[in-house]
């Protein structure tokens, strides 16, 4: 990333009148690279069999922009960074690119994919990062609200829409042998429950699914129900959801009370420390959604970073002594009277 100002595009005006434009990050970059990393000893196999050796370097630079502003999300695993995913935008607010976020992976719950569309502008509001934090930690504190109120405030349709999630399958179950995924799992109790054995041995089946909050203990890949069966009657309701849950004594077949909330809001904390959390950590800005935990090795560098009192290293204090220079060099072996003093106040 380099600031606007800094030199981009270079005029030299030939003799004859002609200009060329040379763009001077590029040229020296290119060069640099192509000057240490070229291959000298690439090889192809020419029409009459014989190898030709050839010097071939295919890393090329571009220069794109300059623009407003480029948000990258941060690793949750410690000193890792994620790789192709970005979100640029122009000086006018409109969005230049967007790349590797979940908003562009088909089939992604829908509730991530709302809240990134809904955020990225706003990391271009306020007039310093404290206050971008905050107006983007309120939006997160927001939908956190609604995942801890169990979506009371939504209809049934609004719940289905954010956080149900439709995967396809490439292979029929019958294919997959003894693989286990939520598809899998969902499109078996779609032919338990429908009586069709199609989505059993067909391919390309796709399987709109929630997460329920039972069997506890079980795996997600178990816990995966279609959401089909909200919309059937009353018994067959009560007959397949007793059954999935492995709960006899069902009474309340109301999705909020069977969905896994703790699930989703995992999975939602999980962009937020992406997008909002650990950046603002890594920028010494106070997490603007304190419900969200940092993990716990992002805790401890803040928390030595912040502490007043941190005992630094002996190794600041400490240096490999020359033995070629002598001992008088290294001050270890020189007589009492001759040896230089130290003022405490030079080491605080």
């Amino acid at each position: 990333l380099l600031p606007k100002s800094f030199p981009d595009t270079f005029k030299f005006k030939m003799k004859g009148g002609k200009e060329i434009k040379m763009p001077y990050p590029n040229c020296v970059l290119n060069y640099r690279v192509h000057q240490k990393y070229t291959n000298h000893q690439y090889q192809n196999r020419g029409e009459n069999g014989e190898w030709q050796v050839s010097s071939e370097n295919s890393i090329f630079f571009e220069i794109d922009g300059p623009y407003r502003a480029m948000i990258i999300p941060a690793s949750t695993e410690e000193d890792k960074m994620l790789k192709k995913r970005y979100a640029v935008f122009e000086f006018d607010g409109s969005l230049a690119e967007l790349k590797g976020f979940e908003v562009k992976r088909r089939g992604e719950l829908r509730l991530i994919q709302v809240f990134q569309t809904e955020v990225f502008p706003e990391f271009l509001k306020g007039g310093s990062k404290e206050e971008v934090y905050q107006i983007i930690g309120q939006m997160a504190n927001r939908w956190l609200d609604v995942i801890e109120s169990k979506g009371k405030t939504m209809t049934d349709d609004e719940v289905i829409y954010f956080f149900s999630e439709s995967k396809s399958m490439s292979k029929s179950v019958e294919e997959s042998g003894g693989n286990k995924s939520v598809q899998i799992t969902t499109a078996k109790r779609l032919a338990d429950f429908l009586g069709v054995d199609s989505f059993l041995k067909d391919s390309g089946i796709s399987c709109h699914m929630l997460i329920a909050n039972k069997p506890h203990n079980a795996s997600c890949t178990e816990r995966a129900i279609p959401v089909k069966i909200f919309s059937a009657e009353y018994e067959v309701k009560k007959t397949w959801l007793r059954q999935w849950l492995q709960d006899s004594s069902l009474n309340d077949f109301d999705m909020r009370s069977i969905i896994d909330w703790d699930y989703y809001k995992d999975r939602l904390c999980a962009v937020f420390q992406k997008l909002i959390s650990i950046p603002a950590a890594y920028q010494s800005i106070t997490n603007p959604c304190p419900r969200v935990k940092v993990p716990e090795w992002l805790r401890k560098r803040v928390a030595e970073q912040n502490d007043r009192f941190q005992q630094q290293s002996l190794g600041l204090w400490l240096r490999k002594a020359d033995p070629a220079a002598g001992p008088g060099a290294n001050g270890a072996a020189q007589e009492p009277g001759k040896r230089k003093l130290v003022d405490l106040e030079d080491l605080a």
